[in-house]
Formats: structure tokens, sequence, C-alpha cells
């Protein structure tokens, strides 16, 4: 047994009590060696009295009755028990009514019964000794428990005795206080998001709707308006309506996104493929602006992703990219292979993004300073990120200004059986 087990209070407990029943027996033992010394001094001064008595009325007899005394010898015993048993003295005779061993008997049961009532008594206060510190422990437990309850963490850490009872208890109680804190401070940010996005879901659509609200008041007087007109203003209102509809699903995608809720159908296949989705869609809108975007395709590379997902985060970026590149400019696409990580590089040779912007862009609703779109609302690249990263990857930017800027996913290799 290793020695930190004599700290455990059950351990100290049964130590304890052996200790003081190995106590009680010895003492026991030298009660009962004195009550027999007793017992045989009570006989002798017994036999010393008959002795003499004999000697006074027969001192021939004495030599016959000596071997009996000294020896043990029972010749004639049945004349005496029958001579004896006329004064009530035999076997019948209870142990308190015989004069030899009565006063030794009442003392040794005195002393037996004292003896085991300072026992109990001392185990009991040993016991309550060696409990006492568990019964604190248990206290400050309590204590703790009940600010956790209230919503009060206290700054330290439930300090472990990894050789008590309760250590696994304790160990099992931080953790249970952690998670508890943890899970609290993260409800605590989801409200504090989920009134943030609330906020910013009314800000982004009180545009549209103050549009179509003005619509629907010149609509109002259509008597006085030409078909051309009314024609012009329903496709206005249609066009908000619509602006409005992407809004909300664009926004409902991100908090989607912000509450981990999205179910990801991942599977091994084609980084390539998935790349070359994301840039089709892209082209036509490139091309408006005499664009190129080029995938410097390399070997292909099997990824454990959610196609849909990573093609809209890649899609994201390379809508940005050419939103703030300029005429007749390029966009670049590389995709590498390490030995650990999987990176895409997406390159323009845009405007840039100027340093104090850089950690700016992947924030909810930011847009650039330079931004020419009108129907952007600056979360696509915040949604980008949130899905990389829903994919053990991130999202960072390299830029200068006026040179262009470069946009590094990168993902840490897995592949699922």
């Amino acid at each position: 047994m290793s020695p930190l087990c004599y700290k455990d209070e059950r351990i100290k407990i049964w130590i304890f009590i052996i200790i003081a029943l190995i106590v009680e027996g010895m003492v026991f033992a030298l009660i009962h060696i004195n009550s027999i010394n007793t017992i045989n001094k009570n006989i002798i001064n017994n036999n010393n009295s008959i002795i003499g008595t004999i000697e006074n009325k027969d001192p021939d007899l004495v030599k016959e009755i000596i071997p009996i005394i000294t020896n043990n010898k029972v010749e004639n015993s049945n004349l005496g028990e029958e001579i004896l048993s006329g004064y009530s003295y035999n076997y019948d005779l209870k142990y308190y009514n015989n004069p030899l061993i009565n006063d030794v008997s009442n003392i040794t049961f005195i002393m037996m019964i004292t003896l085991i009532i300072i026992t109990i008594g001392i185990v009991i206060f040993g016991v309550l000794i060696i409990l006492n510190p568990l019964y604190k422990k248990l206290q400050y437990l309590t204590y703790r428990a009940e600010n956790i309850v209230e919503n009060k963490f206290l700054d330290n850490r439930l300090k472990v005795d990894y050789t008590g009872s309760l250590s696994k208890f304790e160990i099992r109680f931080n953790e249970m206080e952690e998670r508890i804190k943890n899970n609290l401070t993260l409800l605590q940010d989801e409200k504090i998001n989920l009134k943030n996005i609330i906020n910013d879901i009314s800000h982004q659509l009180k545009t549209p709707l103050m549009a179509l609200q003005m619509y629907n008041e010149i609509l109002k007087d259509y008597k006085n308006m030409v078909d051309e007109e009314i024609e012009n203003f329903i496709l206005l209102s249609n066009e908000q309506l619509q602006r409005m509809e992407w809004l909300v699903k664009t926004l409902l995608k991100y908090a989607r996104l912000e509450s981990n809720v999205v179910e990801y159908h991942k599977e091994n296949i084609s980084l390539n493929n998935t790349i070359n989705e994301s840039i089709n869609p892209l082209k036509v809108k490139a091309e408006e602006k005499n664009q190129r975007i080029i995938f410097k395709n390399s070997d292909e590379i099997i990824f454990y992703h959610d196609r849909k997902w990573i093609s809209e985060a890649i899609s994201n970026i390379i809508k940005n990219a050419i939103e703030h590149t300029g005429e007749r400019g390029r966009i670049e696409i590389t995709l590498e292979e390490t030995p650990i990580n999987i990176v895409i590089g997406i390159k323009d040779t845009g405007e840039g993004i100027d340093n104090n912007q850089l950690k700016k862009i992947f924030n909810r609703f930011h847009k650039g300073e330079n931004s020419i779109d009108p129907t952007s609302i600056g979360i696509g690249l915040c949604l980008s990120k949130a899905i990389v990263r829903a994919h053990n990857g991130d999202i960072t930017v390299e830029s200068k200004l006026g040179v262009g800027s470069i946009f590094y996913i990168t993902f840490i290799k897995t592949f699922k059986s």
C-alpha cells in the first residue's frame, strides 16, 4: 500500500479502529491475567486457612491434606461434595456468590465496562477528528456550489487533494464549474451576438423598406402618371423586394453559421473541382470589366469538405477581388499541398487594402472605403471565414496599396475513411 493511501479518510478510520481494538484487547488480557492472579491468591489464602485450622485440631492429618492441595488429588471428592452440598456449596453455586471470586468478578466487570465505554468514546472522538477536515471541505464545496447557482464564480480553482477520498469529486467539481462558467459566458456572448444581428438586420432592411414605401406613395398617384413611369416604379419596387429577399437569406445564412446549426455534408472529394465550381458563375461578372480569372490547376487534391459551402466561401473572396480590381485586371488562384496543410491562394491586381483596414475586413457588415457596389452589405468575407473555420481552417490576407491583395485559405489536411 502506498504511503499516500494513509491520507484517505476511510483508511485512517479503519487503522484507528484496528489500533483501538488491539489496545482494548491487550488491556482486556491484562485485566484477565490480573483477575486470575487475584483468584489464585484468594485460593492460596483459603488453603492456608484450612491447613492452619487442621494443624490446630489434628497435626497428623495435615500430612494427608497437603498432597491434596499441592498435587490436585481428588480423593474423597464425592464425600466432600456431599458434605458441602448441605451448605449450598456445589456446582450450582453462582460465581458472584462464591466468596473466593465475588470481589474479583465485580471489580473485573466494572473495569471491562469502563474500558468498553472509554474505547467507544476514543473511537468516536478519533473518527470525528479524522472526519472534521472532510466536513469542512464539504462545507466549502457547498459554499462554492451556492455561488455557482447565483452565477458567482470564484477566481481561484478548487484545490484538489489527490490523496483524499474526495479527490475524484474535487476534480469533477472543477471541471463542472469551468464548464458551467464557459457555457454561461457563451450564452451571454450569443445573447449579445443575437442582439447585434437583429440590429444589423433592422439596419440593412431599413433602406429597401424606405424605398418601397416611397415608391408605393408615388404609385398612389398613378392616375396622373404615364404607363412608362408606372412600369418603372414597379420594376424599382421589384428590385427592392428581390434585394430584401437576398438580404434576409444572406443574413439567415450568417445567423445559422454563427449559431453552429449548419449541417455540413462533408465528403472526400476533389478540391480542384470545388474551386472550378466557385469560379464558373463569376466569369461573366469578371468579363464585364475585362478581367481574367486564372486557376493554376495543380495535381488533384482530395480533401474532406462540403463542396457547396466551400465553393461559396471561395466565391465570396473572388467576388471581393473582382469588385476591387480595375479594368483589365487579373485574379490568380493557386492550390498547393504540404505534408500538413492545403493552401488556396487568391491573388488580385486591385487597389490593395490599407493596413488599418486589414483587421476589419472580416467583420460583419464592414465595407471597404473604396467599395463601389451599392448592393454590397459587407458580409461576404465574414461568411467565408465562418465557413472555413468550420472546416478546421483559417483565412489570412496580405495586401499592398496600389499593388493588390492575396487571400490565403489554409486547411489542416484531413481524410475520412
